[in-house]
């Protein structure tokens, strides 16, 4: 009697993640619109931006890294392939703005680009469980799904990668899930239309703009375009106050002396009651 043939054992290629996290990734975007700006360049060009030989692992992987995060296209194939930075890319690394809602949801986008991060994303969100539950995850349970299971050490550098881009991209405070089918990683984008993209403008000159480490604790508009902003840093304690409320009773004292001379004031005692109220 024949033996029985045996049952074959699936065997898969290992899945494709990002070679360096999203704040890595979005450097090196950067170093490439220095070196070649908006123009399609060969991959040679683009690695050599990064000071990778023209055949090296790291200049390919890195490649394909910006390809996962939504950072790069390509278009062609063999010596006529060549890449260019996506508005994805341009969006982060252009807008200059502090806190620029628009820059941050483009790095939440681009964070959860790659299909793997989409996937680690749906299973446990911001609460990421022990390292070892995500390697469980990563080695034996997808092959137990019949999906492509990762190496141990695949699976370890892609937690440590993952877990990096989470915390760079706040994704804790909220997510931006991008349309199904974006990670190109791993393949050619072709021929497709390239949307245009205009940097933001620079902010009007009389216009207060926050540096590293300030934020506005008040706002109060009394009426178009006469408002009053408070903007510190650090904590609002007792010394703080203290200087505001010093900084209103000179103010309140000058307006007094100037009551004859009209209402034209910059600074007018509406917005300084208002300060006082808020206070």
């Amino acid at each position: 009697m024949a033996d029985a043939p045996k049952e074959k054992t699936p065997r898969f290629r290992s899945p494709p993640y990002p070679f360096v996290g999203l704040e890595k990734a979005i450097e090196r975007a950067r170093q490439l619109h220095k070196a070649e700006r908006d123009h399609p360049v060969p991959v040679s060009s683009a690695v050599k931006s990064w000071d990778y030989n023209e055949k090296s692992s790291g200049g390919i992987q890195t490649v394909a890294a910006l390809k996962h995060f939504g950072l790069l296209e390509d278009e062609g194939s063999g010596k006529a392939r060549r890449v260019r930075l996506t508005d994805l890319a341009r969006r982060i690394i252009l807008d200059q703005r502090t806190d620029s809602p628009e820059r941050l949801r483009a790095i939440k986008e681009a964070a959860l680009m790659p299909k793997i991060h989409q996937e680690l994303w749906e299973q446990w969100k911001a609460d990421l469980p022990s390292e070892e539950t995500m390697r469980t995850h990563l080695v034996l349970d997808r092959q137990m799904a019949g999906k492509a299971p990762f190496s141990e050490t695949s699976a370890d550098d892609l937690i440590r990668e993952y877990k990096d881009t989470v915390a760079f991209a706040k994704l804790a405070e909220g997510a931006i899930i991008p349309p199904a089918g974006q990670d190109k990683g791993g393949a050619g984008t072709g021929n497709k239309p390239r949307r245009e993209f205009t940097p933001p403008p620079p902010p009007p000159q009389n216009e207060v703009v926050t540096m590293a480490g300030e934020r506005v604790v008040f706002t109060d508009e009394l009426t178009p375009n006469h408002h009053v902003r408070v903007i510190v840093s650090g904590p609002v304690d007792e010394d703080m106050l203290g200087s505001l409320e010093d900084y209103v009773n000179r103010q309140k004292l000058r307006l007094q002396r100037q009551a004859k001379d009209g209402p034209e004031e910059t600074v007018t005692k509406e917005i300084l009651d208002t300060m006082i109220e808020d206070k």
